[in-house]
């Protein structure tokens, strides 16, 4: 499982409008939930579609599954490597 998204630490993502343009804004976090960025930097990754339960970004998929749970997987470039495909669950929660 590894590294993943971070939906409540420092930064949560954000869905982001310029004109016609969509796009996620995120900070990514080791299970500690310390972050790779430095403090205040983000990546950004463009929409490029949705359908269904599923929606694309560069380099992110998401998807709904039958138990409510959101089921992502994350396509990392490492410098002068292979894209190493990585997969992640959100579960919802309950506050309390």
């Amino acid at each position: 499982m590894g590294h993943a998204a971070s939906w409540a630490s420092r930064t949560s993502p954000h869905l982001l409008r310029s004109g016609y343009r969509v796009s996620l804004k995120l900070t990514h976090v080791h299970p500690d939930l310390k972050g790779w960025e430095e403090r205040n930097e983000t990546v950004t990754s463009r929409f490029v579609r949705a359908s269904g339960i599923t929606i694309w970004f560069d380099g992110l998929t998401f998807r709904k599954r039958e138990d409510g749970s959101l089921q992502g997987c994350i396509a990392i470039r490492h410098k002068d490597g292979p894209v190493k495909e990585d997969s992640f669950t959100y579960q919802q929660v309950k506050a309390g």
